[in-house]
């Protein structure tokens, strides 16, 4: 091992760039895209057509969490690219910097090229790494820009004098970190501290301590304070409406637990994490403070993850702190070679858990708990959903209308490609739904519903909830075989529908057709049953409740 390290380091240029470009590549080949991203597109669409930043034009609700990345989005769209791939264009640039940052952060903590190269290796592999470098989302774009800012405050930590130049710049990454995802503050909470303090205590006249400090804070409470003065001003809320969506409905402890669970057992990091406390004087010595301030912002944000009950996508919400999980694994291999001459063992386990992971993951079945990428992107684009075939197929036949509301639980694709209103049945986008739904489950996105009388109120002309495609049939629909979320939840002995509402089936292709509750007669559905070749049909709400 030691001999190999000497050749990389002779030529650490070339094995950067190949090890890089390697990586990239491995991110591409995983690439997806989700329903989710979806939203954002949605209101980047209205926006760059005049709307401005909306779901439904003329209803101004934060339905988002990622303003910054949906500005560039925005500007992708109006530089004319598609928003799929002005997606992919900002999210693989945003990969190559979080790897990047990760070599750069452990070669300022372990000083050596080899160890970033390692650290850089083990991160790029990482499968939901590689993924989510891709997906639609600000993922990729938030784990870059904390990346950034945590390798720029590791390098004014270990420094007797922080740079007011540095921490600067460190300052105005993490101010658009907090606006790629507002609970940034907590990655970067535990650094700024430490950063703060030894801005405080270095040596240097009172105008040199000040100096440090403004750079420190000034650049983010100027980002940060703009923007949420925007957004009280525009949307009438400092807080978006995702918040209300969570904060209104209790997480579950037990599926955060279980989501980090499975996590660290998934991709084998409990002999990493077993080695890393037994040898914890080795991997944090007393000079460190940066790894020391590393693990507390993985442990704090470890507990975030638990305390609002995971997530419902595959580890998403881990991947902003993979590059710390990649130095740890790096230093408690350094650490184990010098022990033992284990340290190779350790980085090919971790690698082979990688690689499983890979392999395996996407083929369990994982009801409700955890949705890996495929099975993600398969909702889009999957033979039984196909979702922006559905959306496609309503703004064909029903012309884009701005009079026709839909409903539907799939908020993402089928409103994008159609163009119609949209209640969105779980409420992201919905400030009713948010605040006053229906309790509906545990899953994270999914904790309220909207119930049959808002979509009433509301004036939906169709409710689609969770849309699946399937062959033509006979005979009454059954609402088992297409519930509405929290339907099961109203008064015993209630209709489930009222008197009278049919469904209507909506041809897809050629062959597939896709089922909607008719809840508001609307002339443009008749239409379509006339010339379109949509289907009435009768509902039986044939389930025992």
């Amino acid at each position: 091992m030691k001999h190999l390290a000497e050749i990389i380091d002779r030529h650490h240029r070339v094995a950067f760039a190949a090890l890089l470009g390697m990586l990239l590549a491995l991110a591409w080949h995983n690439r997806f895209i989700q329903d989710d991203a979806f939203i954002v597109f949605r209101y980047a669409e209205n926006w760059v057509r005049g709307a401005g930043p909306v779901f439904n034009p003329g209803e101004r609700v934060e339905g988002y969490t990622c303003f910054l990345y949906l500005v560039l989005i925005a500007a992708g769209m109006r530089a004319g690219l598609d928003p799929v791939a002005a997606s992919q264009i900002i999210g693989m640039l945003a990969c190559a910097g979080t790897l990047v940052g990760s070599y750069v952060l452990a070669c300022i903590l372990a000083r050596s090229r080899v160890a970033g190269l390692v650290a850089m290796l083990v991160l790029g592999t990482n499968y939901t790494f590689s993924a989510y470098a891709t997906g639609g989302l600000e993922t990729q774009l938030h784990a870059c820009l904390v990346t950034a800012g945590l390798a720029l405050g590791a390098s004014e930590v270990l420094r007797d004098r922080p740079r007011p130049g540095t921490l600067a710049l460190a300052s105005t990454i993490g101010g658009l970190a907090i606006l790629t995802r507002p609970d940034s503050v907590l990655l970067l909470l535990p650094m700024g501290v430490a950063l703060a303090v030894r801005s405080s205590v270095a040596d240097g006249n009172g105008r040199a301590r000040v100096a440090r400090l403004s750079g420190l804070l000034i650049p983010a409470a100027l980002l940060v304070g703009s923007w949420a003065a925007w957004k009280v001003r525009y949307y009438g809320d400092l807080l978006p409406n995702t918040f209300y969506l969570k904060a209104l409905a209790s997480a579950s402890l037990t599926r955060g637990l279980f989501h980090l669970y499975s996590f660290v057992t998934s991709y084998w990091l409990v002999a990493g994490a077993v080695l890393g406390i037994w040898m914890w004087r080795d991997v944090l010595p007393a000079g460190d403070r940066a790894t020391r301030v590393l693990v507390v912002t993985l442990a704090l944000w470890m507990a975030y993850v638990v305390a609002i009950g995971g997530d419902f996508m595959e580890f998403r919400m881990f991947v902003a702190v993979l590059p710390v999980v990649a130095w740890l694994v790096v230093r408690i291999a350094w650490a184990l070679e010098l022990r033992a001459r284990l340290g190779s063992a350790l980085i090919a386990l971790v690698l082979a858990g990688s690689l499983q992971h890979a392999v395996v993951y996407n083929r369990l079945a994982h009801p409700d708990e955890n949705e890996s990428v495929r099975a993600l992107e398969a909702h889009v684009l999957g033979g039984s959903e196909n979702w922006v075939g559905v959306g496609r197929a309503l703004g064909r036949d029903l012309g884009r209308d701005s009079s026709v509301w839909i409903a539907t639980g799939a908020a993402g694709a089928i409103p994008y490609y159609s163009g119609l209103r949209t209640v969105d049945m779980f409420g992201l986008t919905d400030p009713w739904v948010a605040r006053h739904g229906i309790p509906y489950s545990e899953v994270a996105g999914h904790r309220r519903a909207a119930d049959l009388d808002y979509l009433v109120r509301r004036g939906v002309t169709l409710v689609i909830a969770h849309p699946t495609t399937g062959r033509p049939s006979e005979g009454p629909l059954c609402m088992r075989d297409f519930p509405l979320p929290g339907w099961d939840a109203q008064e015993p002995g209630r209709p489930v529908l009222p008197a009278g509402v049919r469904a209507v089936e909506i041809p897809v292709d050629s062959t597939l057709r896709m089922v909607a509750y008719y809840l508001a007669p609307h002339a443009r559905v008749e239409e379509a049953v006339r010339s379109r070749g949509w289907r009435m049909r009768e509902v039986a709400d044939c389930v025992e409740r």
